[in-house]
């Protein structure tokens, strides 16, 4: 469960979020708000949270107990409010695809984002076949848009550019 602070209010929209369950001294990466901060030329930014982290996650209504617990076994994210309302998902193993991560995979979204993004979103791929939007990978780009096609086209934020103008 995350935390109440000020930043979960104001995530803009492209905003690649990754959540490490392990610090920087740990092998993994501690959090990092604002880590990349593209979205005025490509359209997103980029945050790490380390879920540890109590100003960013809540501590005591969690249940990450010992880890982030994610495997292949039908992992699912939600986002919510503090209403329990749901902003955001299901998304995840279950949904798109209905099977077929393995551990050594990850799953990843390969469609260009936008505002009308779904779980339901299909994509062409290589063979010029349309395949669900979300799949299994075997390479991340960790903080970085997706790729398809052997690696050789990046997701498009362009749906998130926003002009940074001077103060007036």
């Amino acid at each position: 469960m995350l935390s109440n602070d000020a930043y979960w209010q104001n995530v803009p929209a492209g905003t690649i979020l990754t959540f490490t369950d392990q610090t920087t001294a740990q092998g993994g990466l501690d959090t990092w708000i604002n880590k990349r901060c593209l979205r005025s030329t490509a359209g997103y930014d980029w945050s790490n949270i380390f879920v540890f982290d109590p100003y960013y996650v809540d501590q005591v209504n969690s249940l990450i107990g010992g880890g982030l617990g994610i495997s292949s076994s039908n992992a699912q994210v939600r986002i919510r409010k503090a209403d329990g309302t749901v902003v955001a998902g299901p998304i995840g193993e279950g949904i798109r695809p209905v099977s077929g991560v393995s551990n050594n995979q990850i799953l990843e979204y390969v469609g260009d984002p936008s505002p009308g993004s779904s779980p339901l979103d299909t994509t062409v791929n290589s063979a010029n076949v349309t395949v669900p939007a979300y799949g299994n990978g075997n390479g991340s780009t960790f903080g970085e848009p997706n790729k398809r096609l052997g690696g050789t086209v990046a997701q498009d934020f362009s749906a998130y550019v926003t002009a940074n103008s001077a103060p007036s």
